[in-house]
Order: structure tokens, then sequence, then C-alpha cells
């Protein structure tokens, strides 16, 4: 063999070995682990709530790093700390600036988490459910072999969330509990205590009093065990809020009195608005309404600026207009409902606005019958406004999801192209190192050898095609599968049945007079499970206890427009009793979102129009 012959064998030697070696380093990027303070501060991001922590370990790991992807990857963890801490805004500003480019699977992997979360805090539920949804349904094809159980773990407690947005209860629940499963494999008790104090509040919703309950004890004690201040104030918060869905005042006391015996609890401005607005509501079922006004009043007070402070003041503000309007002091109750409508942006809550008009509606009742009937009205087109909003994103929600199904059907095919290009470049690369192996050895191998290639190539190419064929047909049956799975209309005529079926036996005989009425007892009378049945109801744009507080309200209605009926001759309190509320307050409150009025003013009405008549 000549010089020339020589030098371009080793040409070609080095050239391979320079494609091999820059496959090796792709790899060993994907799975090599990070720097130590790196590791250290994700490890702390995933044990929750050491977010200061997670920030100051970042921000040194950067100082000592040059590398490009290792800064990015910091950046996430920044993000995802920012979210934590109650700074989305800045975190989504720092995801902004990450070249996801030069990120290995790992980095992308938590990129798109952390990108989850950041939408989940902005309250960007689309946005949060493309990300979280396709790594769970894709993490696999897009990242490789990488995943981070923690990760996966977070991702599905994201999910679950967002499920509760949308009131698929069911659906959140096992998501919740699929999460719980990961966190105690990897020994992250107290995050799995998170997700407890998440199902409690679920529970609390659909009524199941006794699961909740449980669900906060078993959460107290691992947050009591791991010294976690911040989350035992959330689950005292959830705790309350449960005692006061019961009616049980007293009760919802003694958790008011453990925040605050608490010294390791340090309340914010977000914290302590909170916690005084469900003082006000206590105080409100112990009919101490100057106590409420003055707890609602102090959520008022609080100037800082925080996450959802304009919601929590707009609601402190509503309540009281609902106070004033009870004792009969009409104007200041005027006064809060348009402070109420002031503070409420002009993006969306039209729940609030619909609050706040019919308090207005209340308050203009005796003085100004017009504005009344305007501010009835106004309150009314809000209330459509927001069950339309309601359903528009539920209709994105499933839109989002086939949409999904479909990009992960290209996504199996596009990683299964990778993987053939992957399978035919080192198989070109592992056969021009034997060729040139050979020309060392012996130079009559190189027509047999060529001839091998030839047909290893073509073997290549049919596979190829036959895999192309297979991914086709598997995309193929996807889309029927997806579209036989998310066909709405059998799911509304189901809803639609359960619901009338649910409306027929509680006229039946009267049964919501029943004051021991919960989604538990009638889901066991009508034979169904208590998560559909609370799902029935909502679709049609009402809950439970709404509903039947409207027949409540109905039945007293008749009582007072029935002059022979004996009842009338009982005091409010005894007219609420019979009609199975629990107590005066749930009583008036029920009966001025169905009429507009308190039930005075209704009795007042009656006899108004009985002398016009």
């Amino acid at each position: 063999m000549n010089s020339t012959s020589r030098i371009n064998v080793a040409v070609i030697l080095f050239t391979c070995l320079g494609v091999l070696y820059s496959f090796v380093s792709c790899k060993e990027v994907t799975t090599y682990p990070y720097p130590a303070l790196l590791e250290g501060a994700i490890d702390l991001f995933f044990i929750e709530n050491k977010n200061d922590t997670v920030l100051q370990l970042l921000e040194q790991a950067s100082r000592e790093t040059q590398h490009s992807s290792i800064h990015a990857v910091i950046s996430v963890f920044q993000a995802g700390a920012l979210s934590e801490i109650g700074k989305a805004d800045s975190a989504a500003l720092v995801l902004q600036n990450i070249n996801t480019g030069i990120l290995c699977p790992r980095g992308r992997y938590y990129y798109n988490s952390i990108e989850g979360l950041n939408a989940l805090r902005l309250n960007r539920y689309q946005e949060a459910f493309r990300a979280i949804s396709f790594l769970i349904n894709g993490a696999s094809l897009m990242n490789g072999a990488f995943h981070d159980k923690r990760c996966d773990a977070l991702n599905e407690r994201l999910l679950a969330r967002l499920m509760i947005h949308h009131e698929n209860y069911e659906i959140a629940i096992r998501l919740f509990y699929r999460s719980i499963q990961k966190f105690q494999e990897v020994k992250l008790d107290k995050s799995a205590a998170v997700n407890k104090k998440f199902l409690a509040s679920i529970y609390s919703e659909l009524g199941s009093y006794d699961e909740a309950m449980k669900m906060i004890e078993e959460a107290e004690s691992v947050f009591i065990a791991h010294d976690d201040p911040a989350e035992l104030y959330y689950l005292y918060i959830v705790a309350i809020k449960l005692c006061v869905d019961q009616e049980r005042p007293e009760m919802a006391q003694r958790y008011v009195e453990k925040v605050m015996a608490s010294t390791s609890i340090s309340l914010d401005s977000q914290m302590l608005s909170s916690l005084y607005t469900y003082m006000g509501r206590i105080e409100r079922l112990k009919e101490s309404h100057f106590k409420a006004i003055r707890m609602f009043d102090r959520v008022i007070q609080i100037d800082d600026v925080f996450f959802g402070s304009e919601r929590i003041k707009a609601r402190a503000y509503i309540h009281l207009s609902s106070l004033y309007n009870e004792l009969g002091e009409h104007e200041a109750a005027i006064h809060h409902a348009n402070m109420a409508l002031q503070t409420i942006s002009e993006d969306g809550q039209h729940y609030l606005k619909h609050e706040a008009y019919k308090e207005l509606s209340v308050g203009y009742l005796k003085t100004d019958p017009s504005k009344a009937y305007h501010y009835m009205e106004s309150s009314l087109l809000s209330m459509q406004q927001y069950n339309k909003a309601s359903s528009m994103g539920i209709v994105e929600f499933m839109n989002t999801r086939l949409q999904l199904e479909g990009t992960a059907g290209e996504l199996i095919l596009m990683q299964e192209n990778q993987k053939r290009n992957r399978v035919l470049n080192y198989a070109i690369a592992a056969i021009i190192l034997v060729i040139v192996i050979g020309l060392f050895v012996v130079n009559k191998m190189r027509k047999k050898i060529n001839n091998t290639l030839s047909e290893l190539v073509k073997k290549n190419l049919s596979q190829m095609k036959s895999e192309q064929k297979m991914s086709n047909l598997i995309k193929k049956q996807r889309e029927i599968e997806a579209y036989s799975e998310n066909s709405p209309l059998t799911n509304e005529q189901k809803d639609l049945l359960l619901y009338n079926n649910f409306k027929e036996w509680l006229e039946k005989e009267k049964q919501y007079l029943r004051s021991d009425l919960d989604l538990n007892t009638v889901s066991r009378e009508l034979g169904t499970n208590r998560s559909y049945l609370s799902k029935s109801i909502n679709a049609q744009g009402t809950r439970f206890t709404e509903l039947v507080n409207r027949y409540r309200v109905q039945e007293v209605l008749s009582i007072f427009e029935d002059e022979e009926d004996i009842r009338n001759s009982f005091t409010l309190q005894e007219i609420a009793s019979e009609a199975g509320f629990h107590t005066k307050s749930v009583f008036f409150d029920a009966f001025r979102k169905e009429t507009g009025m308190t039930p005075n003013q209704f009795k007042e009405y009656l006899k108004y129009s009985k002398i016009e008549k």
C-alpha cells in the first residue's frame, strides 16, 4: 500500500472515530450528572418550601460554571423556585430567555415541567395543560429513557390541580393518588402529604367530610414532623373551609386558633387576607354581624399587592355589602358593592360581578326599584357570561386533549425515524471501520465487504419502509380510539340522565326537606358514585348545595304565599328549619340568591302586591 493510500485510510479512520465520539458524547450529556451544587439545588426543590435556599445554591452554581447548557438548567430551576414563592411573572421572564436548543433531554424534561408549573401559577390553564400533559403522555418519547420520578410525581400533581379547575374530580383524585405513590417510592413523604391536603379540599367539595378530615389529620402529622409552617398554614385554611362548609363555626374557630397560636407560622399579607376572610365567614355563621364586618374590613385595609389580592379584596367588599343589606343599611351596602366592581378587573371575574350586581339590586330595592331591576339584569348577564366562560374552558380543554393525542402520534413516528437513523448511522460507522481494518489486513476482502455493506443498507431501507407502514397503521388506530373515547354525546346524555334522576328523587316526597342531605347520602340512595353525581350536577351549571337549597327556598315561598299555611306563624328560624336549612344565615343567603330579597323584604313585597290588587 503506497503513502497516499495510507493517508486516505488514516483520514477515514479519524473521521469514523469522530462520528462515534459525537454519538457517545451526546449520550453522556443526556445522563451525566450535573455539578454537585446544581444537583443539590434540584434535590431541595423537590423537597418543597426550601426555595430561598434553592435560589442561593443556584446563584453559587452559576458563578462556578462556564457551560452554557448548565447555565440554562440553572435558569430552569430559578424559574421553578420563583414560581413557588409568588413571583410567577418574574419566573415567566426567566423561562422566555432560556435557549432551549442547548438543553439535552434531561434539561428539556425539567424545562417543560417548570413551564407547566409557571403557567398554572399564572392561571394560564390551557398552556399548563399542554406542557404537563405532553410530558406525562410523551416524556419517554421526547427524552429518550430519562425520567425523574420526583418530577413525574410533581407533574401528576399539577395535572390533578388542572382537573380540579375543570371540576373533573374523579380524574383529579386518581392522579393525586398516583402522585402520592411515586412520592412515597422516593421517600418524599412531605410531598405526599401536600397531595393529601389537595385531596382534603376535593373531598370537602364533594361533601365527603369524614374522608376530608382523615386527609387533613394525616397531612398535619407529617407537616408537624417536618416543621413546615407554610404547609401547616395552608392545611389549616383547608380545614377551616371544610368546617365552614359544614356550618360548624366552633370547630372552624379551633383551626383559626391553631394558626394564631403557632409562633413558627409567619403570616404574609396574602396569608392574613385569606385568614381574615374565613374569620369573617365564621362570625357570619355565628350571626355576629358586626364582628364579621370588622374581619372583612381588615382584609380591605391590607395595602400590599400580591397575586390574587384584587380578587380577595373584591370578595371582602361583596361580603360587607351583603352584611349591610341584611342589617338594612342599604347605603353602606351600595357603597361596598360599587367598591367591589371598581376592584374587579375587566378581564373575566364574571361570578364576582354577578355577586356585586346582585347586592346593588338588593340595596336599591326599596329606594329605587328601576335601578334594582337594572342591576338584577346585570347580575343575570354576568352569571350567563360566567357559565359561558366555564363551558368554553371545558371545550378548549377537550380540543387541547385531542390535539395532544395527534401530536403524540406524530412523536411516535418522529421517534421511530430517529431510532432508525441512529441504527443506520451506527451500522454505517461500524461497517466503515471494518472496511478500514480490512484494508490494513488484506486488500482482496474489499469487494466482499462492499457487498455486505450493500446488503445491510438494503435491509435497513426495507425495514424502514415496513416500520413506516406499521407506524401509519398505529397512528390511524390511535385516531380511531381517540375519536371513540372522546365523543361528548354519550357523556352528556349520561350526565343529563343522572341529573334528572336526582331531581326526580328530590321532588319525590320532598326529599329536599331532609337536613342530612349530602353527596354521599344521595349517591347511596341513587345507587351511584358521588363523583359521577357531582359531575352530572356541575355539567348543568349548578352545584349540589345550590340545587337542594333552590328547592328549599321554593318551599319557603309556598309557605309565605299561602296565608292558610300554619307555618306562616312560625319564626324565620323555625321556617328555615322546616325547609331543611341548618342555620338562619345559610337560609338568608340562599333566599337572597334565588329572589334578590331577604325573607322579610319578600313578605313586605307580598303585602304590597295584595294592597295593589
